[in-house]
């Protein structure tokens, strides 16, 4: 059987994201398009793979968590960490506007990817901010970003849940 390489890639881009504050592992899971994988995989871990190791199937719960999948991801991870913790943190220290501009071009990436998994993705122009809608099931979401803020709502219904603001620097 041959090891899966492309997953452990995949799983070091995550483990490297994960070392940078503000950045998540998931959302290279996402770009890298392993992220519906890597939660069923999770999931079964404590619903179908619990089930087998109670009945002692060890083989029936590693196939039922894709156990191939997980610790081909989990050594890319290890590796990341243990191989760019101090790298990064030197970065961190020494150009942190370079590292964290990189990252943020990885989580603007995956902007078009949600999108396509969204019932519906309606963007558009308001003076000079680009405002883009999106409604998934029972809520929506509204992002603006204009002047260096980026601002986002969640309504349900016609009620307001959750509102959150930054200013980028």
């Amino acid at each position: 059987m041959k090891w899966p390489w492309a997953v452990t890639a995949k799983g070091f881009a995550m483990g490297m994201a994960d070392l940078v504050p503000g950045v998540s592992g998931g959302t290279v899971a996402l770009i890298a398009g392993i992220y519906d994988t890597l939660l069923d995989a999770l999931s079964a871990v404590s619903g179908a793979g619990l089930t087998h190791v109670r009945k002692g199937q060890w083989l029936h719960a590693w196939h039922a968590v894709n156990g191939r999948f997980l610790v081909a991801l989990g050594a890319g991870i290890v590796l990341a960490i243990l191989t760019l913790a101090s790298p990064l943190h030197w970065l961190m220290a020494t150009h942190p506007t370079m590292l964290r501009a990189f990252f943020f071009g990885l989580v603007a990436a995956s902007a078009p990817l949600v999108a396509k998994q969204l019932d519906e993705w309606k963007p558009s122009v308001v003076g000079k901010g680009t405002i883009t809608v999106a409604s998934c099931n029972s809520s929506q979401a509204l992002v603006a970003v204009g002047g260096g803020t980026v601002v986002f709502l969640q309504v349900e219904g016609k009620k307001l849940v959750q509102k959150a603001s930054t200013t980028l620097d």
